[in-house]
């Protein structure tokens, strides 16, 4: 297992993020942090084509950090590739990620650092996100601010009961040697995660179940604040929809992490027919849904037609399009066990 010393690496993934990063960077620069804690700043570009390393590398000499910062490309596309990347390239042994849009409040990491020695067994903990909007919040932002890494995670702090826990990735705090061990024998994850302009997601609930796997506890704690940037070409209905088709279609690749943590002696068999049943499950749903809302349709809401059109089918699609993978997925997170 990785042994690196007590610690914080901060790890900011990016791409063509030069208009963001400033206040993002500046809020770490500004981190209210004990002189006994220990801490670094990797910015892991992922195949940006603008100038964000130029400015970062900018950034951090005005502000004299430069003896704690690591500038690292990241040429596979793809979120979880370049969060991977800042974790194993990491000199410390807890991973804080930060989003390029992510403005840590100025006692993030002392407030984190006093949870996570409050509890051994502490895996991964997050916080809360609360909205920064670019100019006027839309009317439907409070009902599906979730996806957007918004707002409480837990009904109370501590530890989140749940056998598939998962906190979202901004502003998350991660074991690294527990990931490690992972990826140190070859595991290999199976979520991309956000890919240029492509909405997939789902990389930090993977990393979450990891933690879970290796019998470790995922936290949630109020105390932990951080200002999400709502940029205006993320606030209209298009985007959203886009955003849920994304989140979508991770719905077969988690549910392999899923079924396991529910059941850790779940052998193949048994596997494949949960998988088949869940997959007919959203497609009799889906039929269910196009039925009821053409009959009915004053029955639905604008917005429930629109995601449901847009939800239900990226859910049949996942199921559909990675029998063969998460079969193979099953397989491996098994031999791990």
């Amino acid at each position: 297992m990785n042994t690196a010393p007590y610690g914080f690496s901060i790890i900011v993934c990016t791409y063509n993020g030069s208009s963001r990063l400033q206040p993002t960077l500046e809020n770490i620069f500004k981190q209210n942090i004990p002189e006994d804690i220990l801490c670094e700043l990797i910015l892991v570009d992922n195949n940006s084509i603008d100038n964000s390393k130029e400015f970062a590398e900018q950034l951090v000499k005005d502000f004299n950090y430069g003896d704690k910062f690591t500038y690292l490309n990241e040429s596979k596309q793809g979120l979880n590739y370049a969060v991977k990347r800042g974790i194993t390239a990491a000199k410390y042994n807890w991973i804080l990620l930060c989003d390029d849009d992510n403005h840590l409040d100025v006692n993030y990491i002392s407030i984190g650092a006093k949870i996570l020695a409050s509890n051994n067994n502490i895996g991964a903990l997050g916080g809360i996100g609360i909205p920064l909007f670019e100019s006027v919040k839309p009317s439907w932002f409070d009902k599906y601010s979730g996806s957007f890494a918004i707002g409480e995670q837990n009904k109370i702090n501590g530890k989140i009961d749940s056998k598939s826990a998962a906190v979202y990735g901004a502003g998350s705090f991660l074991r690294k040697n527990i990931l490690m061990k992972f990826y140190d024998d070859g595991f290999q994850t199976i979520m991309s995660d956000r890919s240029g302009n492509k909405l997939t997601s789902g990389g930090d609930i993977e990393r979450c179940f990891l933690i879970q796997l290796a019998g470790f506890d995922i936290w949630y704690d109020k105390n932990l604040v951080f200002h999400h940037l709502m940029p205006n070409s993320r606030m209209n209905w298009a985007y959203y929809l886009r955003l849920k088709a994304g989140i979508a279609s991770g719905e077969a690749l988690l549910s392999v992490y899923k079924q396991i943590l529910i059941n850790k002696n779940l052998n193949a068999s048994a596997f494949i027919f949960s998988y088949f049943k869940r997959f007919i499950f959203n497609i009799l749903v889906f039929i269910k849904f196009k039925l009821s809302s053409t009959l009915y349709p004053s029955s639905y809401s604008s917005d429930t037609l629109d995601l449901g059109n847009v939800i239900l089918p990226a859910k049949i699609k996942s199921y559909s399009n990675n029998i063969a993978i998460c079969f193979r997925h099953f397989n491996q997170i098994k031999r791990y066990l």
